[in-house]
């Protein structure tokens, strides 16, 4: 089997598990391909699956020349259909993008605000989540800052705990922006989904937490925010 018919047998391989995987991709009448290249979880494949959906149709549509092909994939292509078809059998999960709880900032009640503000600057972090015995309890962000100010509570002394002001770490505490919790097995394609559909009712969801459970109630595992996603779509 030459490289070409080789490419040819992978690109259908790669069809057959798009439908197998995206229920959604058997009855339309474009190209699976075509369908997997649009996905938002394959943006930054895009390129490379157009490239061969082209050749695919070059090699369908011409006659060889003496049983040739005229045009032989090299093996960067059909290492790269071996990665998609890898890639769709296995989709990505929340696991596979969140930040590890060993690398999260994260904080008690009885900790001190100020060092943490001060450390929010630092690092240019927005939320830190607030967690006792493994489990999130709320989430100190920027809009916290901004409704104790308009309460009147700060700027906050230096002996000033997160116990003082747990009522403004409350999930709902803030219309500005929500929150989510997902399992380590969600799929990434899911979550994507989750940040646009909120996007589009106008909702931020300022950090998805991702627990053993998949509940609130679960031990953290990760945190996952819309940064984290388009930053894997542009790899």
């Amino acid at each position: 089997m030459d490289k070409s018919e080789l490419f040819l047998k992978k690109y259908k391989e790669l069809e057959a598990a798009i439908r197998a995987e995206y229920p959604g991709a058997r009855d339309d009448e474009r190209s699976p391909v075509l369908i997997l290249s649009r996905s938002p979880e394959f943006r930054s494949s895009r390129p490379m699956l157009d490239l061969c959906r082209d050749l695919r149709n070059l090699l369908t549509h011409n006659t060889t020349v003496d049983g040739r092909y005229g045009v032989y994939p090299d093996d960067a292509l059909l290492s790269f259909l071996d990665r998609m078809i890898g890639a769709v059998k296995s989709p990505a999960a929340a696991r596979d993008i969140c930040v590890p709880r060993e690398r999260i900032l994260c904080v008690g009640l009885d900790g001190l605000v100020m060092p943490v503000l001060r450390k929010m600057r630092e690092l240019f972090y927005s939320h830190v989540p607030i967690v006792e015995n493994g489990i999130v309890t709320g989430v100190f962000s920027e809009n916290s800052v901004l409704t104790c100010l308009v309460d009147g509570i700060a700027p906050f002394g230096e002996d000033v705990t997160f116990r003082d002001i747990e009522k403004y770490l409350a999930f709902d505490v803030s219309r500005a922006e929500s929150y989510r919790f997902v399992s380590g097995y969600e799929r990434v394609s899911s979550i994507i989904d989750t940040f646009e559909s909120a996007t589009e009712k106008k909702d931020r969801v300022g950090m998805i937490f991702v627990t053993k459970n998949g509940m609130r109630d679960g031990e953290l595992e990760g945190i996952i925010t819309a940064w984290d996603v388009a930053s894997r779509a542009d790899q």
